[in-house]
């Protein structure tokens, strides 16, 4: 790739786009980063990279903020929100936003959308998604991630773009994987959503970073006439069910024994009901609520990466296990829990911004 390339990001600063912009800066581009006054940007201004205040919303100010980049990487998003319209204002309008200011350029660039399978829906026992699956989204975010694939598709004929829709993606810098990961390594306990045995397909912010970059380069574009052209999922090989991926968690965390919890819908939808009224009192959302509620009691969330391997090569060179591990090292060393027997200090979780 050629050093002189210029990318502008957005969600720079969020957990898959902190992966990204190293990436990036590893390979010699120029990386423009998409800012907003209230974020925090110490840790783009200790990268060096350029960065661009305006709001993703308008249209206009990301015209300009865009001007001259070759390629445009779209990740600024919500998963959680205080209802449907914040989700959908968000999720949805911060992408026709861009897409727009993309069209308005002399020379559109390339762009790279990061949906979600969300936006597909749950798959069938025995036959993962695909690129061909019909969508039927089943939760408020997997519907504003559909909305915002629509939104991309209007200006198919002005701007060359591609739809990536990742599954779970865990990986260091993740708020909402540690969780996870803390629960595991303090108590050795693990939560699962349901009694049944859903499958997951899964994937390191890593790995589908190296996707993206790939599909830069010499990935599909969308085709207004043709709905999977242009749309890849991207998966590891693993596809653990719940349990099992507690499990994994319990390897990389260095617990022996994991005692696996499965939590019966009634309870999982109560608990997500005081989470809805807890964010309604606050104003924050939370990582259980109703919505999150609705895609982990159905299942299984399987698909196949068997396009981007089929026309790129695409591979992860680890095993997700070790993925897991290296996860939980960094963890470990930012001092939110300790890996068996390694004592860390506790530190503070602005350590994850």
């Amino acid at each position: 790739m050629r050093g002189s390339r210029t990318c502008f990001v957005t969600g720079a600063s969020g957990f898959i786009g902190s992966h990204l912009v190293r990436r990036l800066l590893e390979r010699g581009w120029h990386v423009r980063c998409l800012v907003r006054s209230e974020t925090n940007i110490q840790q783009l201004a200790r990268l060096g990279v350029e960065t661009r205040l305006a709001n993703v919303l308008d249209p206009a100010a990301m015209k300009s903020a865009i001007a001259g980049s070759d390629y445009v990487f779209h990740l600024a998003g919500v998963t959680k929100g205080n209802g449907a319209k914040q989700i959908f204002r968000v999720n949805q309008g911060g992408v026709s936003a861009v897409a727009e200011a993309c069209s308005r350029q002399v020379n559109p660039p390339t762009l790279l959308f990061v949906s979600s399978l969300a936006a597909v829906g749950p798959a069938s026992y025995g036959s993962p998604l695909t690129e061909q699956s019909p969508p039927h989204p089943v939760s408020t975010y997997g519907k504003s991630k559909l909305a915002a694939e629509q939104s991309i598709r209007q200006f198919a004929a002005t701007v060359p773009a591609t739809i990536v829709r990742p599954p779970i993606v865990l990986g260091e810098r993740d708020h909402d994987g540690l969780i996870l990961f803390r629960s595991v390594a303090r108590f050795g306990i693990h939560f699962v959503p349901t009694f049944r045995r859903h499958c997951v397909s899964i994937i390191h912010a890593d790995d589908l970073v190296l996707a993206l970059l790939d599909l830069a380069t010499r990935g599909e574009r969308l085709d207004a006439n043709e709905s999977a052209h242009g749309v890849y999922h991207i998966a590891s090989e693993s596809e653990p069910s719940y349990a099992e991926l507690g499990r994994m968690i319990g390897r990389a965390v260095g617990r022996a024994r994991v005692i696996v919890v499965p939590v019966a819908s009634p309870a999982l939808k109560t608990v997500a009901g005081v989470n809805e009224f807890r964010a309604w009192l606050g104003g924050k959302p939370q990582v259980l609520n109703w919505d999150k509620s609705r895609e982990a009691t159905v299942g299984p969330w399987v698909c196949s990466a068997e396009k981007i391997q089929r026309q790129l090569g695409f591979q992860v060179d680890q095993s997700f296990q070790e993925r897991l591990n290296q996860t939980a090292r960094w963890y470990s060393a930012q001092g939110f829990f300790r890996i068996a027997d390694q004592r860390v200090p506790e530190r503070s979780q602005a350590m994850l911004q």
